[in-house]
């Protein structure tokens, strides 16, 4: 007989936590916006998103970050609008690498290498007034948050910059282009909307003419759903609850700090573990997925915190039962 039966994802970064929250918080939002319906209103929307959702992302930036950029774009998501500032600096700056830190989101490698850019994992290096850096903070998957001292070409990776993910608010690296997630924020991933926020008027410039020949333009459909969402949501008590949430996820996980010798970051998203092959073998015979990452000290499995309370237990629940230790 098998030790489990059924397979846990906790691997994908997808905030389940969160889209549960605002499934039963968000109620009736089909009716809101009758258009929202008609197929005949499913046409192009401005090359740098429509105005209402603009306006309401130089809100929603306030609250999470205290700044107030000139300009904003809506893009196809935090992944697409870290490509399109990689391609517009290299074309306009001939850089050439991209510094970050030594882990990060586990598409860093390949979205830099289709840039045509080289990555260093050293996010304290930058010489050059064409060299890029990609901060991510807090971190995926540690959490910290970073105070730097070079900001020229900076791009502020800032999805998990919430007070859902225990972020301190104040604390924002220098930068000179911030780029955010309504799927990290929001719980709805799929939804593929993102932004760049930027004071520069030339990088506003050029980010809007690549937005527009990779994109040619943002979903409207997809606009209009966050739209809605943001007008029916009472987005500091949806906040509020869902740091709740989470740092409940945090605290049964910590269940796991004594048997894995690995700490449960205070902020963030995900639990990082230094890893040896017993490790990964102890997860792969409690039928738990994980993300693989690997940095200068080695290899790490990276568990999803913001996984529905159930799957967050019963992944401790089967690791301490395989360890032998009790569950206290």
């Amino acid at each position: 007989m098998k030790l489990f039966e059924n397979e846990i994802d906790m691997g994908w970064g997808n905030p389940y936590f969160l889209s549960e929250l605002l499934n039963n918080e968000v109620k009736g939002y089909q009716y809101l916006d009758l258009d929202y319906h008609r197929l005949d209103t499913m046409n192009y929307a401005p090359m740098q998103g429509m105005d209402e959702l603009i306006e309401k992302t130089h809100d929603i930036i306030h609250k999470i970050a205290g700044r107030d950029y000139r300009y904003v774009i809506i893009t196809n998501g935090a992944t697409s609008a870290i490509n399109t500032v990689f391609r517009t600096w290299k074309y306009r700056h001939g850089s050439d690498c991209v510094f970050t830190n030594r882990l990060g989101f586990t598409f860093y490698d390949q979205m830099i290498r289709k840039a045509d850019l080289w990555r260093i994992k050293d996010i304290k290096k930058p010489k050059k007034s064409n060299h890029i850096t990609l901060i991510d903070s807090p971190g995926n998957p540690t959490g910290k948050q970073i105070n730097n001292d070079n900001y020229n070409l900076t791009i502020w990776d800032s999805v998990y910059h919430s007070r859902i993910y225990n972020a301190n608010l104040k604390k924002v690296p220098k930068h000179s282009v911030m780029v955010g997630s309504y799927g990290k924020l929001l719980g709805i991933t799929g939804v593929r909307i993102g932004w760049i926020a930027t004071d520069s008027y030339q990088d506003y410039q050029d980010f809007l003419s690549e937005v527009l020949h990779e994109s040619c333009t943002v979903s409207v459909p997809s606009q209009r759903l966050i739209l809605t969402i943001l007008k029916l949501l009472n987005f500091d008590s949806f906040m509020k609850h869902g740091k709740d949430i989470l740092n409940k996820n945090r605290k049964y996980m910590k269940k796991l700090e004594s048997v894995l010798k690995s700490k449960v970051p205070r902020i963030g998203m995900f639990y990082p573990i230094k890893a040896d092959e017993k490790m990964f073998k102890l997860f792969d015979k409690a039928k738990i997925k994980y993300t693989t990452l690997e940095g200068i000290e080695g290899k790490f499995l990276r568990l999803n915190i913001g996984q529905t309370y159930e799957n967050v237990k019963e992944t401790v629940d089967r690791i301490l039962k395989i360890k032998g230790a009790k569950n206290e």
